[in-house]
């Protein structure tokens, strides 16, 4: 079986951002979404942004 990246997961600071780069600067849609995460879908390949928490 071949090995193969399927999900790459990123934290960010600023989701809103993230996502105005990725939506408007890239084209792409977001295929599920909430205030803390979001997900794209690409070909073979799905990409995470997950809002970073940080520590106290």
């Amino acid at each position: 079986m071949d090995q193969r990246v399927s999900l790459i997961t990123l934290g960010v600071d600023d989701l809103n951002r993230a996502r105005s780069f990725y939506e408007d600067g890239l084209g792409w849609r977001p295929v599920s979404a909430t205030d803390d995460v979001c997900f794209y879908q690409l070909p073979g390949l799905a990409l995470g942004s997950v809002r970073a928490r940080r520590a106290c």
